[in-house]
């Protein structure tokens, strides 16, 4: 916050949050859906998912996809510039567990596998 990243949540962003998950991929080696398959995902879960976007300066740094129910939400998708802006991605998380928090969601998922972990890491 102290940097001037902002965070803003909204369907409106599922386009500048497609790009960004993708290009995420990209940089792992990794193929991800078209858009179309991920705009059906994304609609058809209608009120039971959230896309929050962390701007700096009018620039997109990073996004999260979470669909969520009362017991829990999940972060399913997420992707960033190459090169976010300091504590952009942690300040994001932090706002989606306090948003989650006020709608009575009991927990956050961060879901997540790591490619290839190098032996014996946590």
């Amino acid at each position: 916050m102290k940097e001037g990243v902002q965070i803003q949540s909204g369907i409106e962003f599922i386009a500048a949050a497609y790009d960004l998950i993708r290009n995420t991929f990209k940089r792992s080696h990794l193929g991800f859906m078209r858009y179309n398959a991920f705009q059906r995902y994304v609609v058809g879960l209608k009120d039971n998912i959230k896309i929050f976007m962390a701007t700096h300066r009018g620039v997109m740094q990073a996004c999260l996809v979470v669909p969520f129910s009362q017991h829990s939400a999940y972060y399913v998708y997420g992707g960033s510039l190459a090169e976010p802006s300091r504590g952009a991605t942690n300040l994001l998380h932090w706002e989606a567990i306090r948003h989650f928090a006020d709608l009575g969601v009991r927990s956050y998922d961060f879901v997540g596998v790591r490619i290839d972990p190098e032996k014996n890491s946590k």
